[in-house]
């Protein structure tokens, strides 16, 4: 599932489907716990954005689905883009990353079209790493003086 957000304006929309893929919607729907309106809504969304953002996909990161690499599908596009943050070029970005250019700026381009999103995304990695730090100094040996 995309990063749940405040949901935007929506307008009723008629779908029909047969019935072998609405039972799997709704199966699908039931192992994650949501009903299967709102996982229609998050497949639509996550297959339009592969569409125009073909060198990305979707994969389960952590309590939420999160845009990869189709070609590094464990390499998310807020990891590319912090790396991006501290590299001098794209270019050195992408060899650093082992992704081609192209794939990096599609990435780029996601990421300027879901700012606010791959952001949360980055600030939500930050705070678990230092969570993760504090906790693990913790539990490490005090030195006795």
């Amino acid at each position: 599932m995309v990063a749940r957000k405040r949901p935007a304006p929506s307008q009723p929309f008629s779908l029909r489907l047969p019935d072998d893929r609405r039972r799997a919607l709704e199966e699908e729907a039931g192992r994650y716990r949501v009903a299967p309106r709102t996982l229609a809504q998050e497949l639509i969304d996550e297959g339009l954005r592969m569409r125009r953002f073909p060198s990305l996909t979707f994969a389960v990161r952590g309590p939420r689905r999160a845009a990869v690499f189709a070609r590094a599908p464990r390499l998310r596009v807020s990891q590319a883009m912090e790396t991006v943050r501290d590299s001098s070029s794209s270019q050195e970005a992408a060899e650093d990353l082992a992704l081609s250019v192209n794939e990096l700026e599609q990435a780029l381009d996601y990421y300027n079209a879901y700012k606010d999103e791959i952001d949360r995304e980055i600030e939500e990695d930050r705070r678990y790493s230092k969570a993760a730090e504090r906790e693990w100094l913790q539990r490490q040996p005090h030195p006795r003086s």
